[in-house]
């Protein structure tokens, strides 16, 4: 019997959204800002150049490499950021909705639980096995 491989990133349908309204602007930014700053500096390094200012060209130069590293950096803590923040708000929602369907289907019993510690999808859920518990008394 083989066992399901379990995957690094697992993500629902409703972290994929806000994962594309949040990573969009940093996939489309990090790009331009790379692009604007190497026509910037290459140019501030031309100027300065003819200006025989040894020192100060290599400092920008220097400094240019730092910047782009700097914006991919920023890039990776957005990212990471975003994956936590996606995780912690929206993971369970996707198992919520499998274990509601399954309780209207009449598989799952009991009452449908989160995380410790998921208060967002524990508000949700105190209050949705409420309603199921009194619609089966009803039923």
């Amino acid at each position: 019997m083989s066992t399901p491989h379990k995957r690094f990133i697992r993500l629902n349908r409703y972290q994929v959204r806000v994962l594309v309204l949040v990573l969009a602007p940093v996939v489309i930014l990090f790009p331009a800002l790379a692009a604007i700053s190497a026509l910037f500096f290459d140019q501030l390094i031309e100027a300065v150049q003819t200006g025989h200012t040894a020192s100060l060209v290599d400092f920008l130069g220097e400094w240019k490499l730092r910047f782009v590293f700097a914006i991919g950096a920023l890039m990776v803590v957005v990212v990471a950021l975003t994956f936590t923040v996606s995780k912690n708000l929206l993971g369970a929602f996707g198992r919520i909705f499998r274990e509601l369907d399954e309780k209207i289907a009449g598989q799952h019993q009991g009452p449908i639980t989160a995380r410790k510690g998921d208060d967002l999808a524990n508000e949700l859920l105190r209050r949705v096995n409420v309603l199921v518990e009194g619609a089966s008394r009803k039923g």
